[in-house]
Parts: C-alpha cells; structure tokens; sequence
C-alpha cells in the first residue's frame, strides 16, 4: 500500500472496502488456513458470467465492508500501519497489508429466518435493517423506523483494482483515493 499512499494530499480520503468469497465447498465450515473452504466466483469465459466453481458450488451471501481514512494536513499516510500489521514478522511486514474483516453473527432465530427469507431467497438488497418482508428491524431513539423499500441487488462487477490487491486475509480489497 506504500505506492498507491505517495499520492494522498491533505483534504482527500483513503478508502479500502474487503469483500468475502461468495462460494462455499459445502463441506467445511472452517479449514485450517481459514480460506480454502471458500472460494470467489470465477467468469465464464463463453458467457461472461460469473459462477461458483464445481469446488464450491454453493452460493453463500457476501459480506462487504469498507472504511475511509481522512488525510489531515501534516499526515504521512505512508508511515499509516495496522495494529495486525505488527502481528506478522518485521522481514514480512508491509504496512496496511493486513487489512481485513472478520465477520460474527448473533441473530434470534425468528429475525434470522425472516432475513434469510425475504433478503437471500428474494435476492433484495436489504440494508439498513431492512428484512425484506416490508419491515424494518426496531431501532433506537436516535434512528428513524418506517416502512423498508427492497431494492434488486445490482450484479456484483469486478473492476481490475479489486483483482489487484488482495490481503493476506478473505477477499479482494479495493483501494481508491476521493
């Protein structure tokens, strides 16, 4: 990540979104190196389309998140770490190249289902609390409840940066300054 921070001025964002494998081998819930039992979509070269490869045929949802850095005047973002950068040996180490997600769920069951249901099974992208069945999860004071709008989820693109750097953890990391 040094290359691409030289070119971060005062006043612009760092951004970094990971997005997980959607293909699961139907096998393994975890494996020792905590990937292989994963994999990430492959394009067909005839059709264009992207598929689950016949080692993980199961089509499993995405988890997506990104974060965005402000750069301040006097920053050097190229001196910026990680705090796991620190776990990985000094002859290894890279700054920012331990960037990734982990991902754990607690869901009531009832809510989990009506989720699955209505956002997986419809294909919705239900964000914000949205469960894909016209209802919106209950919230604090400090947050608005109402009626949700399911939206189609758009086909996911792959854009040659996401190809590009990848962590030492799950998925493609995509790395753009604003």
């Amino acid at each position: 990540m040094i290359e691409p921070m030289k070119a971060c001025k005062p006043g612009q964002w760092l951004s970094a979104t990971i997005g997980t494998p959607q293909c699961w081998n139907g096998v393994d819930l975890d494996t020792k190196d905590h990937r292989s039992h994963l994999s990430d979509m492959v394009r067909d070269r005839n059709t264009g389309k992207n598929a689950c490869p016949s080692s993980h045929p199961w089509i499993i949802p995405q988890f997506t998140m990104g974060v965005s850095y402000s750069i301040e005047a006097g920053d050097d973002p190229t001196l910026w770490t990680l705090a796991s950068d620190h776990m990985v040996p000094a002859a290894l180490r890279r700054p920012g190249s331990t960037f990734h997600s982990d991902y754990f769920e607690a869901w009531q069951d009832e809510i989990r289902l009506r989720w699955e249901a209505g956002c997986i099974d419809k294909m919705l992208n239900c964000s914000d609390g949205d469960l894909g069945d016209g209802q919106i999860m209950s919230r604090g004071k400090r947050y608005p409840s109402g009626k949700a709008s399911p939206r189609l989820v758009p086909v996911p693109k792959r854009t040659w940066i996401t190809q590009v750097f990848r962590t030492i953890a799950i998925g493609p990391v995509a790395i753009m300054l604003s």
